[in-house]
């Protein structure tokens, strides 16, 4: 069965753009397009996708504030977040309010979609230097 993805992103060539990869691919089939944060949560709703693809600066309910509602209205949803924020407040608040994924618009197409199978998995997914980054933040705990 196709993992379901749900898109959200207020640039519409981006949303577009990567809906056009996921047609391309067998395994994967896109439920649903918002231009905003509050439209993806009425969709996430409505479709239930297995992943809902988030940016984080739209108009009306921001990113953060959909993922925590999607998270909270649609469990089974794996909510990954794809930006180009990369500071490190963002990132921890994004993951704090439910997202289970957090990568950058600059990884290439094939990696987006790698993020998005993962996603779907279950699996925590983010970009490889955020990834990197991360583990030097806890490296220094110890």
């Amino acid at each position: 069965m196709a993992t379901r993805v749900l898109l959200a992103d207020d640039h519409p060539v981006y949303r577009e753009g990567l809906a056009g990869l996921i047609d391309v691919c067998d395994d994967m089939v896109v439920v649903g397009q918002a231009s905003d944060g509050a439209a993806a949560l009425a969709l996430a709703e409505e479709t239930r996708p297995d992943v809902a693809v988030l940016d984080l600066n739209m108009p009306g309910l921001h990113g953060i504030e959909a993922a925590r509602a999607i998270s909270r209205a649609c469990p089974e949803t794996a909510v990954l977040v794809l930006t180009m924020y990369d500071d490190d407040a963002t990132i921890f608040q994004a993951v704090r309010e439910g997202a289970r994924g957090y990568v950058l618009k600059t990884e290439p197409p094939e990696a987006i979609l790698a993020a998005i199978r993962s996603a779907a998995h279950g699996e925590v997914v983010f970009s490889a230097a955020l990834a990197r980054r991360m583990a030097d933040w806890f490296g220094g705990l110890g």
